[in-house]
This record gives C-alpha cells, sequence and structure tokens, in this order.
C-alpha cells in the first residue's frame, strides 16, 4: 500500500461506513476514487434494502436493529449513485438466512460452542447458495464488493 503523497493507496476499506454519509455519498465516492492509486479499488461491506417487501419483513423479525437515527441500508438508488463513479465488481450478497445468526449465537463466534458455530456456518452457506440466484438478490441485508474507479474520474 502507498500513501497519498506518493500517488494514492492501493487498497481503501470502507466497512458499513457508507451508509452514514448518504446525503453527501456522491462527494464521498468522488473523494474515494482520489484516495486510490491508479490501478487501486475500494473493497466495501455495507447493509442494503434492495426490496420494499423485505423492509417490511425485516421489522417482523425477532433480532434488533440498532443504528442511529440518520442511517439506513444502500438502497437501489444509493447504488445507481456509487456506480456513477465506481464499476462494481464481485458483488457478494447476505441476508435474510445468516440474519437468525444472532438467535444461534448470541455471544461471539469464537466463544460459542462446536455445535452453535455449524448452525451459524450452515446458515451462512444457505444465504450464499440462495443469494447466488439473480431473483433472490433482492432479498440481500448485506453486500460485499470491490469497486473499480470509472474511467475518466
Amino acid at each position: 500500500m502507498t500513501d497519498t503523497t506518493s500517488g494514492g493507496y492501493d487498497i481503501v476499506w470502507c466497512a458499513a461506513f457508507l451508509h452514514h454519509v448518504l446525503d453527501r455519498l456522491d462527494d464521498v465516492c468522488g473523494a474515494l476514487t482520489r484516495l486510490l492509486a491508479p490501478r487501486g479499488f475500494v473493497l466495501f461491506s455495507e447493509p442494503v434494502r434492495l426490496s420494499g417487501t423485505v423492509k417490511a419483513l425485516r421489522r417482523l423479525m425477532p433480532i434488533p436493529v440498532a443504528g442511529t437515527p440518520d442511517e439506513r441500508p444502500l438502497e437501489r438508488h444509493d447504488l445507481a449513485v456509487i456506480s456513477s463513479r465506481f464499476e462494481i465488481e464481485a458483488p457478494r450478497f447476505f441476508g435474510p438466512v445468516s440474519r437468525f445468526q444472532k438467535l444461534v449465537l448470541p455471544g461471539s463466534y469464537e466463544d460459542a460452542s462446536r455445535a452453535r458455530r455449524w448452525c451459524a456456518d450452515f446458515l451462512y452457506r444457505v444465504d450464499r447458495q440462495l443469494l447466488r440466484l439473480p431473483p433472490l438478490r433482492s432479498t440481500a441485508m448485506i453486500m460485499v464488493a470491490k469497486l473499480r474507479p470509472r474511467h475518466g474520474r
């Protein structure tokens, strides 16, 4: 990795950050592109809401949703803003099934019993398989992807 004084960073990691700056998302995306080296990219992991139905169902889940009053998951129009600055490569989606992991693992994964870890791992594997199907991607609650700046930006 290099620093900004020698041409930018090879990788910028954004973990659950972009959904906190939605009111200035385009400006933040511009700043991210300026931080990158010529062949650099952004990796991000963000909560997403790609379906109104999932939004309604999420409220019915017996799992509390914590957050600040002004935050919300990225929605399709937010992804369009991001796409105006970046090519979204290799998106991976996680969501509805693995969300129940919080019921299986009330504490940390590392401190859980082998059976609880197996259950949590199983939920993630089910999610991974289900969300490979394009019609089910709108049920995703987390998106992880690589962002490469578009040419000319």
